[in-house]
């Protein structure tokens, strides 16, 4: 989902996050993710130039925490999707936030029992 706001195709949420009305968690997995998937498209430096930019504007706020680890990996063990995608749903469920998804058949597969976890915006 933050390629998808990089690119403008979320706009109105992009502009919710930057003007503050929202505030836009994520976990270091996903900055991982994010990175990697920049460095393919636009290359090495690139990517970290994006990524560094995205960090020095306060835009985002990551979080780690040992209760993310776990509920992660209850995630994990329950469901077969992606760590990342556990991850980003522990964080919903540990920050009482809506999760923004795309629509994935491994997700897909499970969206009813994801529900009852924390809330979920597919796209």
């Amino acid at each position: 989902m933050t390629i998808d706001l990089l690119e403008g195709k979320r706009e109105a949420l992009f502009n919710d996050i930057v003007s503050g009305l929202k505030l836009a968690y994520v976990t270091r997995i996903s900055l991982t993710e994010l990175h990697y998937i920049l460095c393919r498209k636009l290359g090495k430096y690139e990517a970290s130039e994006i990524l560094r930019n995205l960090m020095e504007s306060n835009f985002v706020m990551p979080i780690d925490t040992m209760e993310l680890y776990s509920i992660a990996a209850e995630l994990k063990c329950r469901f077969s999707i992606a760590l990342g995608d556990c991850f980003s749903l522990a964080l919903g469920k540990s920050s009482n936030s809506p999760v923004y998804m795309k629509h994935e058949k491994e997700i897909d597969k499970v969206a009813v029992e994801l529900l009852k976890v924390t809330k979920i915006v597919l796209s």
